[in-house]
């Protein structure tokens, strides 16, 4: 026997399943629905198959490369334009020899095939149609037929009240040769709308073959889930589908269900039942998945639940995500945490759902991407919210903004950082700005080299316990809201410049500014440090050879004590004096606003700067200006100034330079620091900021830029994350034991405010 399968249509209600697969490409428990379908013709004996293609063609040429698929011969042929399913079927079977049939690509069945060609050659009929009785008529086109089975009439997809028969014409057609002589060559013709009724009036039999197997047209994107249903229950005769028992292990899988190969899946998982989790899926600790198809590739995070949802290939789902009923991600598509989707929202491939969203509509255009700056820079995980698509659409924004004309940018050393820096780059490039490449640096270089080139804006890569990309201003300082909503602004509504290939700019070379970085260090002991014995640590390898040699030059003293300790991004220091006293970033950044206090009459800090600290620099005779808040310049100004006290190399040099000039020790020098120190602490939060900053009134009052909590032992200033996630906290007191008590308290009594509301 021969057939033609009909395998070009866009698949349009499948979508975004669909956007990048043709639909007779579409998964089913491991396989392709093609694939399906030619198992079921070689089990009745076709020997060759004709399978037209429109959409996505290669996609489907290249799976079946070898032109065979077991017993039967495969021809393709495209359709360069629409020919409809009559004139697609002549294209494909131009000479067609003896009767043939016709099937859908889109369809699977068990239908007896083999009887339906044995009644078809008895009935003398032109046509044969296979029909089966279906539940709900309405959704189908109807075939009326007299008693001998002969077809008298059609009813394309009637209300109720039209209704006169239950038989639905499934697609699939046994045809006489000498038919397509009917068929018109040069223009699209249907079956259904046309070549029936012109056999009709010519009076030419169509008779009907009546199946009551298993028949589901994947028309639409319930169809697709039910139909994984209907194979994992064998509903379907020929098709065995592996299902896995219930299991009572680190996980539980509940039959049936089809779990692919290389799936991992975490502890206290449940999978099913009805689920169908395809290849190389990993599935995060007490995930719950149930009744719900996931393509291959898909990542599903800690405690999210998915039911009765779709995801295709390479969808990212974060932790406590929930994923109602009708639910679609297309192809590689991010959920990220704590977000949900609302039942029947379909979001398109590659988009990107930010945390803590409850998205309600279908995401086709643009992102919702939420709010993804945070007190540190945009934070995420890689793969997850920080991806090279996302980093390049950063750079697109960043060099969208208006009046934006030098940008720098530079990444910490590592692998990740890397190929996030280089999407950044090409994003940056695209908009035709000039982009200055410092190559890798620490974070307290970069802002050095941000405030001396006097760049526009300037983008820091770093890795922390997340991938952070930091967008800082021309003073080395993180940017202001105000530019932070210029590229959240761009990137939510796609407002990208775009530059033509000849007006592309050089990328100037600036990886040799770390030389620069220590010609400028030699500026912060002017007179040398003979005799003053030390130890200058860093993390980075070079930095902390460089600056070892550095104090051996100066004229110092290499020893263990007094040890200057810098943080990984080289911007914080903590020292350890000759008796072993140790001290932490917040005492030596003390120490070094007091230095500052005896040269200068205005000190510039940040707007979370302890208030203690704030009080010691009025004590000693200076001002205090706090960039971070509006119309900040000055302070920003001022602050590039006095960039060392945000470089821990720098403040280190300072405070040697200051111990040989007064001739003191480091434990002599902390004595002029006054006794206290600040813990950090924070809570996470799922209502909005506003709403608890007004619970706590109760117990705090008011300051600018968040609340105060004030107590015998210390002070606690409270406000709100960046993104409005988290209430940070940092509590003030004599000394960290107590900092740290003080801080747990404040999140005992917010904690309790919350579970109660």
């Amino acid at each position: 026997m021969q057939a033609i399968i009909m395998a070009g249509g866009e698949g349009s209600r499948l979508r975004p399943l669909t956007c990048n697969t043709p639909k007779p490409m579409m998964k089913l428990c491991g396989k392709p629905i093609l694939e399906y379908i030619l198992e079921w013709l070689s089990l009745h004996h076709v020997t060759s198959a004709t399978v037209t293609l429109g959409y996505l063609p290669h996609i489907i040429e290249e799976y079946f490369s070898e032109g065979k698929y077991g017993d039967i011969d495969l021809k393709f042929v495209r359709e360069t334009t629409p020919l409809g399913t009559a004139g697609g079927v002549k294209h494909g079977l131009p000479a067609a020899e003896e009767d043939f049939l016709v099937v859908s690509g889109d369809a699977l069945s068990d239908f007896d095939l083999s009887a339906a060609m044995q009644a078809h050659r008895l009935s003398n009929s032109a046509i044969t149609l296979i029909a089966t009785p279906v539940a709900d008529p309405r959704e189908y086109g109807l075939v009326n037929c007299d008693e001998d089975g002969r077809v008298i009439g059609f009813n394309e997809k009637p209300s109720w009240r039209g209704v006169t028969t239950n038989l639905a014409n499934t697609g699939i057609y046994i045809i006489r040769p000498d038919i397509l002589e009917l068929i018109p060559d040069d223009r699209p013709f249907d079956f259904a709308k046309e070549l029936f009724p012109l056999m009709l009036e010519k009076h030419i039999t169509i008779g009907t073959y009546v199946d009551k197997g298993y028949w589901c047209d994947i028309g639409d994107l319930e169809s697709y889930r039910r139909c994984q249903t209907d194979l994992l229950n064998h509903k379907v005769k020929h098709i065995s589908v592996p299902i896995h028992p219930t299991t009572q292990k680190d996980y539980q899988i509940i039959s049936p269900s089809y779990i692919g190969a290389g799936v991992r899946i975490g502890n206290g998982a449940i999978i099913g039942p009805n689920a169908v989790i395809e290849e190389g899926c990993e599935i995060g600790d007490y995930a719950r998945i149930r009744s719900s198809v996931l393509l291959s590739d898909c990542y599903v995070g800690k405690n999210s639940r998915i039911t009765c949802g779709v995801l295709s290939q390479g969808v990212s789902v974060g932790k406590h995500v929930s994923i109602y009923e009708g639910v679609v991600l297309g192809e590689g598509a991010t959920v990220e945490d704590y977000s949900e989707i609302l039942p029947h929202v379909l979001v398109w491939p590659h988009k990107t759902v930010a945390e803590y969203v409850r998205l309600k509509s279908n995401l086709k255009v643009g992102e919702v991407l939420g709010e993804f700056f945070d007190d540190a820079g945009i934070c995420g995980t890689v793969g997850i919210q920080i991806t090279p698509e996302f980093c390049a659409r950063l750079g697109c924004a960043i060099g969208s903004i208006d009046g934006v004309d030098r940008v720098g940018i530079a990444y910490e050393q590592g692998n990740e950082t890397k190929a996030m820096y280089h999407a950044v780059l090409s994003g940056l490039c695209s908009t035709g700005v000039q982009v200055w490449d410092f190559g890798p640096l620490n974070g307290a270089q970069m802002q050095l080299a941000s405030s001396l080139c006097r760049l526009s804006l300037s983008v820091y890569l770093k890795r922390d316990d997340a991938c952070v990309i930091e967008i800082l201003d021309s003073y080395g300082l993180p940017c202001s809201d105000e530019t932070e909503r210029k590229i959240k602004s761009i990137l939510n509504r796609d407002l990208f410049v775009r530059c033509s290939g000849e007006n592309y700019r050089d990328i100037a070379d600036l990886r040799h500014f770390k030389l620069v970085y220590q010609q400028e260090l030699e500026r912060f002991y002017p007179n040398g440090l003979s005799g003053v014995s030390a130890c200058i640590q860093a993390e980075g390898k070079e930095d902390d050879r460089y600056l070892k040699d550095l104090l051996v030059r100066a004229g110092g003293i290499a020893k263990k004590l007094p040890l200057f300790d810098l943080s990984k991004d080289g911007r914080c220091l903590r020292c350890i004096d000759e008796n072993g006293n140790e001290y932490s970033t917040f005492a030596t950044t003390v120490l070094g606003c007091r230095m500052l206090c005896r040269q200068s009459p205005v000190i510039a800090m940040p707007i979370d700067t302890p208030i203690s600290l704030i009080k010691l620099i009025q004590s000693n005779g200076s001002d205090c200006l706090i960039y971070g808040r509006k119309n900040d310049r000055s302070a920003r100004q001022l602050a590039r100034e006095q960039g060392w006290l945000r470089d821990g190399a720098m403040l280190a040099l300072c405070i040697l330079s200051y111990m040989k000039e007064h001739h003191l020790t480091l434990s002599q020098c902390m004595k002029e620091v006054p006794v206290g120190t600040v813990c950090e602490g924070e809570i996470p939060i799922v209502c909005g900021p506003s709403e608890v900053m007004e619970q706590i009134k109760e117990f705090t009052r008011l300051t600018d830029g968040g609340a105060l909590y004030e107590s015998k032992s210390g002070i606690v200033r409270i406000w709100p994350a960046k993104n409005g996630k988290r209430i940070k906290l940092l509590a003030e007191a004599a000394n960290f034991e107590v900092a740290q008590e003080l801080c747990g308290e404040l999140q005992g009594k917010i904690a309790d405010i919350l579970d109660t509301e």
